[in-house]
C-alpha cells in the first residue's frame, strides 16, 4: 500500500517571508532545469529539516498538487528543485493531480486574486484519489491562499470532500509550517501503517 503525501510548494515549502526575504532567493538558480523566470527557489529551514525528518522516519510517495506542475509539467522540474535545497524526492508515479477546467470560475477564480484558480485544489485532490482506490493513507499539505477549498471551515469546502477533512494541513501562507502544524502532519502520518 503506498503512502501519499499530496504537496503544495508555495506557502508550505515557499512561504511569503522567505520569497521575500532569504538572501539566496536573489542568487541564480544552482540547478540543472530551466525555470525560466522564476524569482525564488530557496525552500524554508523549517520546511527543509521537517521534510528530512518526514523522509528518514515515514514511507510516502508525493504527489505535487501546487499549480507549479502546470508551469512546471515534467517531474524532472521537482526532482532538480528539490536537489536544489539538499532534500529528497520520491514522486509517484502518477506524480501531479489532474487540473480541472471550470467555465464557473476564470482562471482567478471567484474572488479575482491570483490564487482563484485553486477554488478546484480540493476537487482535483480528491479526483487523483478516486483514481488511486488502492490509496488510502494521506495527507495533504497546502495554505489557505493557494488552496483555500481546502479549508473545510471555508465557504468553499464541498462537502462531498468530507473523507478527505481529517487528512488537511494548511500552513501559513507567510511564515509556512509552524509547530502545529508539523504536530497536525506527524499525527496523521503516524495513523499509516508501519512498512
Amino acid at each position: 500500500m503506498t503512502n501519499i503525501l499530496f504537496l503544495d510548494l508555495d506557502g508550505p515549502a515557499f512561504p511569503e517571508a522567505v520569497i521575500c526575504h532569504d538572501p539566496d532567493n536573489r542568487k541564480p538558480y544552482p540547478g540543472k532545469m530551466d525555470f525560466g523566470d522564476l524569482s525564488y527557489w530557496k525552500m524554508c529551514e523549517r520546511f527543509k529539516n521537517m521534510w528530512v525528518h518526514l523522509y528518514n522516519v515515514f514511507d510516502f510517495e508525493v504527489v505535487v498538487s501546487s499549480t507549479w506542475r502546470v508551469h512546471y509539467p515534467k517531474p524532472e522540474y521537482f526532482y532538480d528543485l528539490f536537489n536544489a535545497n539538499g532534500l529528497p524526492l520520491n514522486l509517484h508515479t502518477d506524480w501531479c493531480t489532474p487540473k480541472i477546467k471550470s467555465d464557473r470560475y476564470s482562471d482567478f477564480g471567484p474572488y479575482g486574486n491570483s490564487y482563484g484558480s485553486n477554488c478546484k485544489r480540493a476537487s482535483e485532490i480528491f479526483n487523483w484519489l478516486q483514481l488511486h482506490p488502492e490509496v488510502k493513507n494521506y495527507v495533504i499539505i497546502d495554505d489557505p491562499d493557494s488552496g483555500y477549498s481546502l479549508d473545510v471551515s471555508g465557504t468553499v469546502w464541498n462537502e462531498s470532500h468530507n473523507s478527505m477533512a481529517g487528512n488537511i494541513v494548511l500552513a501559513d501562507s507567510d511564515s509556512g509550517l509552524g509547530s502545529y502544524q508539523i504536530r497536525q502532519m506527524t499525527a496523521i502520518m503516524k495513523r499509516w501503517p508501519l512498512v
